[in-house]
């Protein structure tokens, strides 16, 4: 079973970073901004579009290199993480610790503004909260049925996003991912890079 986990979790990272997620599926870039690279709004987000930030991918934070202290307080494994790099994005995921619903949590790291998600086609179910001191969202892929659920806010280089995927494991019904995705946000947030 921990097998076909990992799969399916490798399947929705690969697929999950594809024409969906990737800056080149978010709104035309305008044509003219002459702001700063690290520029944020009043909301402490990044204000550039991701095709026009200056911001280069090893200059993102890696949600990899979160400390094991900061997983193990979430309730995942730390030892069982899997990073993938996109252009323009760095993704890490760790599988729930033992005892804990069988679920994926991702946290993705990218150079999407906070402006460009909400205007998203891809996601829908947008309700406002807070993460920390920063406005966030939380949301779903347009057509996802309890299978996702994303916690996103601002970052001075983009966005960052919590992602928690539930899992059905033999005849046990699926949990409903947006119940645990408030926690690994909050958890997650005080480690990436403001």
């Amino acid at each position: 079973m921990a097998r076909s986990g990992l799969v399916l979790v490798t399947a929705l990272l690969a697929g999950g970073c594809g024409s969906e997620l990737a800056p080149s599926a978010l709104p035309a870039e305008s044509e003219s901004s002459s702001t700063p690279a690290r520029s944020t709004g009043p909301e402490a987000t990044s204000t550039i579009e991701s095709q026009r930030s200056p911001v280069s991918d090893d200059e993102l934070f890696d949600p990899c290199t979160i400390r094991p202290e900061v997983l193990r307080g979430a309730a995942l494994e730390p030892d069982i993480r899997r990073p993938n790099k996109q252009p323009g994005w760095k993704i890490c995921s760790w599988t729930s610790s033992d005892g804990q619903p069988f679920m994926s949590a991702e946290l993705y790291v990218t150079k999407v503004s906070y402006q460009e998600l909400l205007a998203n086609a891809h996601y829908d179910r947008f309700v406002p909260t807070t993460v920390g001191d920063r406005p966030g969202t939380v949301f779903r892929k347009v057509g996802d049925v309890d299978e996702e659920c994303y916690l996103a806010w601002g970052t001075a280089t983009g966005t960052a996003w919590a992602a928690i995927s539930g899992f059905i494991t033999g005849d046990e019904p699926r949990t409903d991912p947006c119940q645990y995705v408030r926690g690994w946000a909050d958890a997650a947030f005080p480690v990436v890079p403001s």
